[in-house]
Protein backbone atom coordinates (compact mmCIF):
# COMPACT_ATOMS: atom_id res chain seq x y z
CA UNK A 1 0.00 0.00 0.00
CA UNK A 2 0.92 3.78 -0.73
CA UNK A 3 1.24 5.56 2.76
CA UNK A 4 1.70 9.23 2.70
CA UNK A 5 3.26 10.89 5.97
CA UNK A 6 2.59 14.45 6.83
CA UNK A 7 4.72 15.25 9.43
CA UNK A 8 8.11 13.07 9.69
CA UNK A 9 8.34 13.43 13.67
CA UNK A 10 9.34 10.71 16.18
CA UNK A 11 5.74 9.03 15.55
CA UNK A 12 5.57 9.81 12.03
CA UNK A 13 9.13 8.48 11.42
CA UNK A 14 8.55 5.32 13.45
CA UNK A 15 5.69 4.07 11.88
CA UNK A 16 6.86 4.69 8.14
CA UNK A 17 10.33 2.98 9.09
CA UNK A 18 7.92 0.05 10.49
CA UNK A 19 5.57 0.21 7.51
CA UNK A 20 8.58 -0.06 4.99
CA UNK A 21 9.96 -3.18 7.03
CA UNK A 22 6.72 -4.96 6.52
CA UNK A 23 6.71 -4.41 2.57
CA UNK A 24 4.28 -1.09 2.50
CA UNK A 25 5.54 1.64 0.03
CA UNK A 26 6.37 5.23 2.39
CA UNK A 27 6.87 8.70 1.07
CA UNK A 28 7.13 11.42 3.99
CA UNK A 29 6.68 14.87 2.90
CA UNK A 30 7.76 17.95 4.49
CA UNK A 31 9.85 21.20 4.08
CA UNK A 32 13.04 19.72 5.66
CA UNK A 33 14.26 17.67 2.54
CA UNK A 34 17.95 17.30 4.66
CA UNK A 35 16.52 15.61 7.69
CA UNK A 36 13.69 13.67 5.38
CA UNK A 37 16.31 12.25 3.46
CA UNK A 38 18.53 11.31 6.73
CA UNK A 39 15.49 9.53 7.81
CA UNK A 40 15.02 7.69 4.80
CA UNK A 41 18.41 6.83 4.57
CA UNK A 42 17.57 4.87 7.77
CA UNK A 43 15.17 3.11 6.97
CA UNK A 44 15.02 -0.72 5.14
CA UNK A 45 12.46 -1.19 2.68
CA UNK A 46 10.75 1.44 0.07
CA UNK A 47 10.98 4.21 1.63
CA UNK A 48 11.54 8.17 -0.39
CA UNK A 49 10.87 11.82 0.58
CA UNK A 50 9.53 14.94 -0.97
CA UNK A 51 7.13 18.04 -0.01
CA UNK A 52 4.24 17.44 1.80
CA UNK A 53 2.00 17.46 -1.19
CA UNK A 54 3.86 15.09 -2.60
CA UNK A 55 2.86 12.82 0.21
CA UNK A 56 -0.57 13.83 -0.02
CA UNK A 57 -0.28 13.15 -3.84
CA UNK A 58 1.35 9.71 -3.31
CA UNK A 59 -0.62 8.18 -0.80
CA UNK A 60 -3.78 6.05 -0.55
CA UNK A 61 -3.38 6.53 2.71
CA UNK A 62 -2.62 9.49 4.34
CA UNK A 63 -0.89 9.58 8.49
CA UNK A 64 -1.55 13.16 9.63
CA UNK A 65 1.31 13.76 12.44
CA UNK A 66 1.77 17.47 12.61
CA UNK A 67 1.52 19.25 15.59
CA UNK A 68 -1.85 20.58 16.22
CA UNK A 69 -0.61 24.26 16.09
CA UNK A 70 0.48 23.82 12.04
CA UNK A 71 -2.59 21.98 10.87
CA UNK A 72 -4.15 24.99 10.01
CA UNK A 73 -1.16 25.81 7.71
CA UNK A 74 -0.62 22.17 6.37
CA UNK A 75 -4.41 21.69 5.74
CA UNK A 76 -3.94 25.37 3.35
CA UNK A 77 -1.34 23.67 1.06
CA UNK A 78 -2.60 19.95 0.87
CA UNK A 79 -6.22 20.08 1.97
CA UNK A 80 -7.74 19.70 -1.17
CA UNK A 81 -5.02 16.72 -2.08
CA UNK A 82 -6.81 14.84 0.64
CA UNK A 83 -10.23 14.07 -1.19
CA UNK A 84 -11.35 10.08 -1.23
CA UNK A 85 -8.16 9.46 1.02
CA UNK A 86 -8.01 7.88 3.73
CA UNK A 87 -6.52 9.91 6.72
CA UNK A 88 -5.45 8.74 10.19
CA UNK A 89 -5.19 11.61 12.42
CA UNK A 90 -2.34 11.20 15.02
CA UNK A 91 -3.04 14.81 16.57
CA UNK A 92 -3.44 15.67 20.13
CA UNK A 93 -4.87 19.25 20.60
CA UNK A 94 -1.41 20.78 22.37
CA UNK A 95 -0.23 23.89 22.15
CA UNK A 96 3.47 24.79 21.21
CA UNK A 97 4.39 24.87 25.05
CA UNK A 98 3.12 21.42 25.14
CA UNK A 99 -0.14 22.37 27.41
CA UNK A 100 -3.12 20.74 26.48
CA UNK A 101 -5.75 23.37 24.36
CA UNK A 102 -9.13 22.92 26.22
CA UNK A 103 -11.76 22.12 23.44
CA UNK A 104 -15.45 23.51 23.56
CA UNK A 105 -18.07 21.33 24.17
CA UNK A 106 -18.17 18.20 21.48
CA UNK A 107 -15.20 19.40 19.83
CA UNK A 108 -12.41 17.22 19.31
CA UNK A 109 -8.98 17.69 17.17
CA UNK A 110 -10.46 14.80 15.00
CA UNK A 111 -13.89 16.27 14.57
CA UNK A 112 -11.76 19.95 13.39
CA UNK A 113 -9.98 17.65 10.74
CA UNK A 114 -13.57 16.14 9.20
CA UNK A 115 -14.81 19.62 9.15
CA UNK A 116 -11.56 21.15 7.54
CA UNK A 117 -11.41 18.46 5.01
CA UNK A 118 -12.98 17.59 1.48
CA UNK A 119 -16.31 15.41 1.91
CA UNK A 120 -14.85 12.47 0.57
CA UNK A 121 -11.90 12.48 2.94
CA UNK A 122 -12.26 9.66 5.22
CA UNK A 123 -10.54 10.31 8.70
CA UNK A 124 -9.79 7.90 11.20
CA UNK A 125 -8.43 8.38 14.67
CA UNK A 126 -4.83 6.49 15.22
CA UNK A 127 -1.69 6.34 16.52
CA UNK A 128 -2.30 9.52 19.17
CA UNK A 129 -2.55 7.64 22.51
CA UNK A 130 0.97 6.23 22.62
CA UNK A 131 4.16 7.64 23.23
CA UNK A 132 7.11 7.01 20.40
CA UNK A 133 9.14 4.99 22.89
CA UNK A 134 6.33 2.57 23.24
CA UNK A 135 6.05 2.27 19.20
CA UNK A 136 9.73 1.82 19.18
CA UNK A 137 10.10 -0.62 21.94
CA UNK A 138 7.45 -2.96 22.29
CA UNK A 139 5.98 -3.36 18.77
CA UNK A 140 5.82 -7.10 17.59
CA UNK A 141 5.22 -8.40 21.13
CA UNK A 142 3.59 -11.87 21.66
CA UNK A 143 0.23 -11.83 19.89
CA UNK A 144 -1.31 -11.96 23.48
CA UNK A 145 0.93 -9.28 24.77
CA UNK A 146 0.84 -6.46 21.54
CA UNK A 147 0.13 -3.11 22.69
CA UNK A 148 -3.48 -1.97 21.63
CA UNK A 149 -3.68 1.18 19.59
CA UNK A 150 -7.23 3.33 19.40
CA UNK A 151 -8.89 3.77 16.31
CA UNK A 152 -12.56 5.56 15.96
CA UNK A 153 -14.02 6.42 12.50
CA UNK A 154 -17.35 7.12 10.91
CA UNK A 155 -16.34 4.26 7.65
CA UNK A 156 -16.25 0.35 8.59
CA UNK A 157 -13.89 0.22 5.36
CA UNK A 158 -11.50 2.86 6.14
CA UNK A 159 -11.18 1.55 9.86
CA UNK A 160 -10.75 -2.10 8.11
CA UNK A 161 -7.37 -0.98 6.20
CA UNK A 162 -6.09 1.44 9.32
CA UNK A 163 -6.48 -1.95 11.87
CA UNK A 164 -4.53 -3.87 9.21
CA UNK A 165 -2.26 -1.30 9.22
CA UNK A 166 -1.93 -0.88 13.22
CA UNK A 167 -1.52 -4.62 13.09
CA UNK A 168 1.42 -4.34 9.88
CA UNK A 169 3.04 -2.15 12.64
CA UNK A 170 3.24 -4.83 15.30
CA UNK A 171 0.66 -3.87 17.73
CA UNK A 172 -3.02 -4.55 18.10
CA UNK A 173 -6.05 -2.56 16.84
CA UNK A 174 -9.07 -1.83 19.24
CA UNK A 175 -12.10 -0.51 17.25
CA UNK A 176 -14.43 1.98 19.90
CA UNK A 177 -16.80 2.97 17.68
CA UNK A 178 -17.44 6.30 14.99
CA UNK A 179 -15.92 9.68 15.77
CA UNK A 180 -18.41 10.55 18.29
CA UNK A 181 -15.90 8.20 20.76
CA UNK A 182 -12.47 10.11 20.15
CA UNK A 183 -12.85 12.14 23.21
CA UNK A 184 -11.76 8.65 25.03
CA UNK A 185 -8.73 8.64 23.23
CA UNK A 186 -7.86 11.69 23.12
CA UNK A 187 -5.84 14.20 25.95
CA UNK A 188 -7.89 13.66 28.98
CA UNK A 189 -9.48 10.42 27.98
CA UNK A 190 -9.28 7.33 29.51
CA UNK A 191 -7.70 5.50 26.91
CA UNK A 192 -5.12 8.22 26.05
CA UNK A 193 -1.38 7.42 27.33
CA UNK A 194 -2.20 4.40 28.55
CA UNK A 195 -0.54 1.47 27.39
CA UNK A 196 -1.96 -1.97 27.47
CA UNK A 197 -2.49 -5.26 25.86
CA UNK A 198 -5.99 -5.52 23.81
CA UNK A 199 -7.60 -7.35 26.89
CA UNK A 200 -6.86 -5.10 29.19
CA UNK A 201 -7.25 -1.94 26.99
CA UNK A 202 -10.99 -3.48 26.26
CA UNK A 203 -11.78 -3.59 29.71
CA UNK A 204 -10.66 -0.31 30.56
CA UNK A 205 -13.12 0.88 27.25
CA UNK A 206 -15.57 -1.40 29.21
CA UNK A 207 -15.20 0.38 32.56
CA UNK A 208 -15.06 3.78 30.91
CA UNK A 209 -18.41 3.50 29.47
CA UNK A 210 -20.34 2.19 32.49
CA UNK A 211 -18.72 5.14 33.95
CA UNK A 212 -20.28 7.83 31.53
Amino acid sequence: MNIGIIGSGNIGGTLGALWAGTGHHVLFGGRDQAKLGTLVSGISGDARFGTAADAAGFGEVILLAVPYTQTDAVLAEIGASLANKIVMDARNPYSASFSVIEMSAGVTAASELVAALPDSARVVKAFNTQPTQVLKEQNYLPEEQRIAIVIAGDSAEAKQVVAQLVTDAGFAPLDIGDLSAVALQEPGGPLYGVALPLDAARRALSSSQEHR
